[in-house]
């Protein structure tokens, strides 16, 4: 991996990746409540 490649890669965690990661949890643990959220929970956290 080219020094630029794990850069990019870096930023795109800090500024993107892990904020959508965050939300993606929050919206599963959401779902998760409901009976008929259950599949779209599962589906959200694989």
């Amino acid at each position: 991996m080219s020094p630029m490649s794990l850069l990019l890669n870096l930023l795109w965690i800090v500024f993107g990746g892990l904020w959508m990661a965050v939300g993606w949890v929050i919206a599963g643990v959401i779902m998760a409540i409901t009976i008929i959220g259950i599949p779209w929970a599962r589906a959200a956290f694989n």
